[in-house]
């Protein structure tokens, strides 16, 4: 007889387009004054900086799109554990033990927690996390008092599987 191993797992990876257009948008800016500056040598602006300056400046777009592409959100929950981790800040391990009410819930990601991320949410929330621009989590209320928000994009699959499991002690 195998016994099947009882788990969630959910990836979210972070894809607002809206940060994407405008680091395209300053990366192109930049590539046009090292074009302009170094291949047809005119000076980029009023007050041009030197060469070396513009080839950093476009570095910088670069590095933080490479930093979104590869962000994610992993989250693994099973009878024992809700583990939570954003790529690349590390991770968060929460035991069912310490746990007094979990439930799904829809939230408002910039009004209650100033958007999405690793974020402290306003007039005792607690902490959210959440990177897939969703606006549906399962809320987690410790013993300790604490609160924690865990986005997901998977909210029927996750009420089914707590449920299954009698983790579940809330609505949506």
């Amino acid at each position: 007889m195998t016994t099947e191993s009882s788990t969630f797992q959910e990836t979210q990876y972070f894809r607002n387009p809206l940060i994407f257009i405008l680091l395209f948008a300053i990366f192109g800016i930049a590539i046009w004054g090292i074009v302009q500056q170094l291949i047809l040598n005119v000076p980029f602006g009023n007050n041009p900086a030197p060469d070396y300056i513009l080839i950093l400046f476009s570095m910088i777009p670069v590095i933080f799109l490479l930093f979104f592409i590869f962000m994610k959100q992993k989250t693994v929950i099973d009878k024992e554990s809700i583990q939570v981790t954003i790529s690349p800040f590390g991770r968060r391990r929460m035991l069912w033990a310490n746990i007094e009410k979990a439930y799904i819930r829809t939230y408002k990601p910039i009004m209650e927690y100033g958007g999405w991320g690793i974020r402290y949410g306003f007039a005792g929330k607690g902490v959210a996390y959440s990177v897939g621009g969703g606006n549906q989590g399962l809320q987690l209320e410790l013993k300790n008092g604490q609160k924690v928000l865990i986005g997901t994009k998977k909210a029927d699959a996750l009420k089914s599987f707590l449920t299954k499991e009698g983790l579940l002690n809330g609505q949506l």
